[in-house]
């Protein structure tokens, strides 16, 4: 999308990357603050999840909640916000 807007604007052509670094990092800790504040009713899945939850309150309302798809959201957008700034990709005006 940005060398078709670049190239109707006259901008110079240039190479993108195609992946960032500070959302390959911002998605990884959310799935991991994610995975770790829900609960499942099965077994084989509830192995896999809950680990950031003490055993009363994976039972109890906080639990049942499933918080932490709210949280895993609300830390990828915060953690995205600090970093993306740190990747060194161009603003949209050509110049850093």
């Amino acid at each position: 999308m940005e060398q078709w807007r670049r190239r109707h604007t006259g901008f110079e052509l240039t190479s993108l990357r195609a992946l960032g670094w500070p959302a390959v990092l911002s998605l990884a800790v959310a799935t991991a603050v994610g995975l770790g504040l829900v609960t499942s009713g099965d077994p084989h899945i509830a192995r896999a999840v809950g680990f950031l939850l003490t055993d009363g309150a994976a039972r109890g309302t906080l639990g049942a909640m499933n918080l932490g798809v709210v949280m895993a959201l609300a830390v990828a957008a915060a953690l995205y916000a600090c970093t993306a700034s740190l990747a060194g990709r161009p603003t949209s005006g050509g110049t850093r």
